[in-house]
């Protein structure tokens, strides 16, 4: 639902009196200003704001939270970087936090890899869990992290394979995008492939 371009129908995800809030840092030698400007200035960074913007940024209650999730740029996360630590569970009150990479889809702008820090705090409602804080964190992904994810997403644009069928053939091929384009269309022409790679 995040990567939709109604993020509203996230609402019942969070409870009616949860806050939430985004910290941003990029490098002064990062260049993109549009994309600076997405983020930096919704960045509560508490060493760099010391007015009234500290209460402003921290988005409470869900209408708001809703409003301010539905302005940052529309997104695409490559599930295959995901990694989700749980440091705390009880039955009342769990705390996680969820790290990957994404890419904005605003095909107007190069597409750049960054990597994101989601701590969510839920609590049992109903048959599930409801979150009553969420705290983001983006910067720049690693470059390591940049290329493999822009090999993952280019290879699945140009055979219409899912993300977890393009990292297999991606990791069978060391991560080289040409080989692994060479190794698709052979695959491809021997029915090698299976129709769950393209759902």
């Amino acid at each position: 639902m995040y990567e939709s371009d109604n993020r509203e129908q996230l609402d019942m995800a969070y409870r009616e009196e949860a806050m939430t809030s985004m910290h941003a840092n990029f490098p002064a030698s990062f260049a993109d200003d549009e994309t600076k400007s997405s983020y930096i200035t919704e960045s509560r960074n508490l060493n760099k704001i010391r007015d009234i913007r500290r209460e402003k940024l921290l988005h409470k209650k869900r209408l708001q939270i809703m409003g301010f999730l539905d302005k940052l740029p529309k997104t695409q996360h490559d599930l295959t970087t995901f990694t989700l630590d749980i440091p705390f569970a009880t039955e009342r009150l769990i705390t996680f936090t969820v790290s990957g990479a994404f890419r904005e889809r605003n095909v107007n702008v190069p597409r750049r890899i960054f990597h994101f820090d989601r701590f969510f705090t839920v609590v049992p409602q109903g048959e599930g869990l409801c979150i009553i804080n969420d705290s983001l964190f983006v910067t720049n992904a690693s470059r390591e992290q940049a290329e493999r994810s822009n090999a993952l997403f280019s290879l699945s644009e140009l055979t219409g394979m899912n993300l977890h069928w393009t990292k297999i053939c991606l990791e069978g091929q060391g991560w080289h995008l040409e080989q692994a384009k060479n190794a698709y269309g052979v695959a491809k022409q021997e029915g090698k492939i299976p129709p769950e790679a393209f759902t």
